[in-house]
């Protein structure tokens, strides 16, 4: 900043003692002046001007107030720790020497903080993820493939950030490694909406929930400390609504209603009106700025549900990705076809819940879902919720605490085409209540075996079939995914879904004396692994399969199963 020797000195701290590659390095920044609205940045702007090993880069300030969470009884409390002020936060891309010098503005008056230096260490985490070259699946920062496994965990209890922490513990045990969180007005964790409405201090249009957002941040340091990626969704539809299913309109108390001051008088004006996008912009760049140093975040999710104009979308997430030096991916729900060529956005999304027939069998449901999206979009596909039953949790289908809708829609997704399996919204009342986090053990386990080749499409239905002595129709669905040196393999029994189990229709016969068929392959020897899909996907079989060239048949025997299996297939080292 040129200041022209006008500039006064600002004090600024750090308060990150020890600075990795792909950590969160914070300041505190303290000016020596008050400000009317310290969230306006046409009144206030503090920045970071980052200079790294080998790029440059700016970051902007936000205004924080520290809390401290603790539990009373049953419920978190968060008491205020010390004085509103300003902080910056940097995530150092390499590991090496950065200089990072600050600046403000309020007003007309200028302010400059000392420079700080810091030496980046090797990370403890992977770095921010992005889409594979193929664009049909997630890398981490150094290559390596990221599967998202995981349920929606929207948001907590009364116990709030303690709940959290107790479900991402839960979620570790079991290989899990993702999960979706709502800043809603009713979650703890928005920042924006009519004071004295929702959960949280808010205040209004333009100033934001800082306890709220204090809560967030313990949030994303729990997600970070097990290892869980976070789709972190920056809106839901019922704040564009009224009534709704569950009564989840909130429109009447939104602060962009004109009701209430704002400028919209109706919800459909919020996606044109120039002032609601002003200020939504204001809401980006303060998002950004307090969590885009987070490697862990996955993805920002512009809203949940809603219908949104494409010119408001390439608009909107374009502002955001221009905000943002690390590069995190940017989604939207609903993701209908007039987003297809939406090149702001990085991978499209669909949820799905039981109507009709598909009611009673999750896994065909999903399976359709996940292709439907592979042939309208050109990116990578994810099942951000799923469920049996949009109005009622999964336990009331599921007395036996079977668990059986939720694992076959983990591995009917992925098998599919996913980039991950489908996630459950239903985490609280269904998961963490019948205790059936072990789901995702079994198909962490598995996947991790898999190299999920590039090139990787589902393998078209007319090269692969089972098939069973005795009988023309064994009863088996199968997915596989890969290319022809190497595949992700799923079988399931036809029989083993929650509605036989429901019905009484349980457990299924066993299927056995069936082989795997798959042509045309190259001739070659190939490995072909079984494992178990329910315990800790173990390896029961292992085989060297030979395909020859008059022939390029593989033909493999399966294991004997009741409900499903899978197989990991490649060309023998």
């Amino acid at each position: 900043m040129d200041d022209g020797g006008t500039a006064e000195k600002m004090f600024v701290e750090r308060k990150t003692s020890d600075a990795k590659q792909f950590g969160v390095v914070e300041y505190a920044v303290y000016l020596p002046i008050e400000t009317k609205n310290p969230f306006d940045p046409e009144e206030v702007e503090v920045k970071a001007i980052v200079m790294g090993p080998s790029r440059t880069w700016e970051v902007f300030g936000f205004y924080f107030q520290d809390y401290d969470f603790v539990l009373d009884g049953e419920n978190e409390v968060g008491e205020p720790v010390g004085e509103p002020h300003f902080r910056v936060r940097v995530m150092p891309m390499e590991q090496g020497r950065h200089r990072v010098s600050f600046e403000a503005r309020v007003g007309d008056k200028r302010f400059v903080g000392d420079d700080d230096e810091f030496w980046a260490v090797p990370p403890t985490n992977k770095g921010v993820v992005k889409v594979r070259q193929d664009k049909r699946y997630l890398v981490d920062a150094f290559g390596q493939n990221i599967v998202p496994v995981g349920p929606n965990i929207a948001w907590a209890g009364a116990k709030g950030v303690f709940d959290y922490e107790r479900w991402f513990s839960k979620l570790k045990e079991n290989m899990g490694n993702y999960a979706r969180v709502w800043m809603a007005p009713f979650t703890g964790t928005g920042i924006e909406w009519l004071e004295g409405q929702g959960r949280g201090d808010f205040h209004g249009l333009g100033r934001y929930a800082l306890q709220n957002a204090r809560r967030l941040d313990r949030i994303l340091d729990l997600a970070q400390e097990a290892g869980i990626y976070v789709m972190l969704v920056l809106g839901f539809h019922g704040e564009l609504t009224e009534g709704g299913y569950f009564n989840e309109g909130m429109w009447h108390s939104s602060p962009y209603n004109s009701a209430n001051g704002g400028p919209c008088p109706d919800a459909q004006c919020f996606f044109q009106n120039d002032e609601a996008k002003r200020y939504y912009k204001r809401k980006l760049r303060y998002i950004v700025a307090r969590w885009g140093a987070y490697a862990n975040i996955m993805a920002f999710e512009l809203w949940n549900e809603v219908t949104q104009p494409k010119e408001w979308v390439t608009e909107m997430a374009g502002y955001l990705k221009s905000l943002d030096p690390y590069g995190h991916m940017v989604s939207t729900t609903w993701f209908h076809t007039n987003l297809a060529d939406c090149h702001e956005l990085d991978f499209a999304q669909k949820h799905v819940y039981g109507y009709l027939d598909l009611f009673k069998d999750e896994a065909q449901h999903v399976i359709w879902e996940v292709q439907d999206m592979l042939a309208n979009f050109d990116l990578p596909v994810f099942v951000g919720e799923v469920g049996i039953d949009f109005s009622k949790s999964d336990a009331e289908w599921d007395p036996n605490r079977l668990g059986i809708a939720l694992h076959n829609e983990i591995f009917s997704a992925f098998s599919a085409g996913a980039m991950g399996p489908a996630s459950s919204w239903w985490w609280d009342n269904y998961i963490d209540l019948f205790d059936l986090w072990h789901a995702y053990k079994p198909f962490a386990s598995i996947a991790q075996r898999f190299s999920i080749p590039l090139g990787s499409q589902p393998i078209s239905a007319d090269k692969i079939s089972v098939w069973c002595a005795g009988t023309e129709d064994p009863g088996i669905r199968w997915q596989a995914l890969g290319t022809h040196e190497e595949m992700f393999i799923w079988a399931q029994n036809m029989e083993s879904t929650w509605f036989n189990a429901y019905t009484g229709l349980w457990p299924p016969r066993e299927i056995s004396g069936c082989n795997l068929v798959i042509s045309p392959l190259p001739p070659a020897q190939y490995q072909v692994q079984w494992f178990e899909t329910w315990s800790n996907g173990d390896l029961v079989r292992s085989d060297v399969v030979s395909v020859v060239e008059d022939d390029l048949t593989l033909r493999a025997l399966i294991p004997s199963f009741n409900t499903d299996i899978a197989a990991v297939l490649r060309v023998a080292p």
